[in-house]
């Protein structure tokens, strides 16, 4: 699918006359003051930050934090327009992709946030489109940002009732994993995976199915038995789309060392999974 990026506004002349270096700390902390004076200094500050941050401004122990309130106050006002909540969505991904050690720990408030905006958008339909587009765009930078394992735990909580969303980031972290790691934190998954699988939504159930299809890619045979909480129905399909990636050929560079999970032979057809036993 072609990927569309959200149109934000530009931040780059954003934060002049700051009484600061421009883009420096002087004006992240500059701009971080003002937007203690109103709700039109907030708006105001957002693309300022953004340019601080994206200049390199170091963050003290703080202003992770202040950051992170002055974005998701600006999601949660409803007199924010679409403009504003794009900024402060793109706030969020600048600060996990400029200083991601800082972020970090707020990552576990800030994801769920984002969730509900994509949930506004794709669920009730009332959202609007650019400020779904800086959710996503917000999503993917966050999970990128954060390591591995991280970023599993930080969505975990989110796949069974967070949309495709969550379930798509995922698949893209598994590609980041070890076999030994995600094998250690497949445990945390399965409940809301089952969960998603389960969904009323297409997309969500093929993006359930993708995820489990890059999990086998990673830890082989040793995945199956995690699935007997699957439907027999479910199980099938699981086999089917875990064949047909296995008959597509992979490239050298996408070879993976399981580190002892589940071998194949090349060649290899799966039998169907276990029935479930009831």
């Amino acid at each position: 699918h072609d990927v569309v990026q959200p149109s934000y506004p530009d931040a780059r002349g954003a934060g002049r006359g700051d009484g600061g270096e421009e883009g420096g700390p002087a004006s992240l902390a500059a701009a971080l003051t003002a937007a203690n004076r109103g709700p039109t200094a907030r708006q105001q500050a957002l693309p300022a930050v953004r340019r601080a941050l994206r200049a390199g401004a170091a963050l003290a122990p703080p202003h992770a934090g202040q950051i992170l309130a002055l974005c998701l106050e600006a999601l949660a006002s409803p007199d924010s327009p679409p403009e504003v909540r794009a900024h402060a969505l793109a706030t969020l991904r600048d600060l996990a992709q400029c200083a991601p050690d800082a972020f970090a720990p707020h990552a576990d408030i800030a994801l769920p946030r984002i969730l509900d905006v994509l949930d506004d958008f794709e669920g009730a339909g009332g959202g609007h489109s650019e400020v779904a587009l800086a959710a996503g765009d917000a999503l993917d930078g966050i999970v990128e940002a954060l390591p591995p394992s991280a970023a599993l735990h930080a969505l975990a909580p989110h796949l069974g009732g967070g949309g495709a969303a969550p379930v798509r980031c995922l698949t893209r972290t598994i590609a980041r994993m070890s076999a030994n790691t995600l094998m250690h934190d497949t445990p945390v998954l399965i409940p809301g995976l089952i969960e998603a699988f389960n969904s009323s939504s297409a997309d969500v159930r093929k993006a359930v199915v993708d995820t489990l299809v890059g999990m086998y890619d990673v830890l082989g045979d040793w995945l199956l038995p995690q699935l007997s909480g699957l439907s027999p129905s479910q199980q099938k399909l699981v086999t089917i789309y875990i064949n047909r990636a296995m008959d597509k050929p992979k490239a050298p560079a996408a070879a993976r060392d399981t580190g002892g999970a589940g071998k194949r032979q090349d060649g290899e057809t799966r039998v169907p999974l276990a029935a479930r036993r009831s």
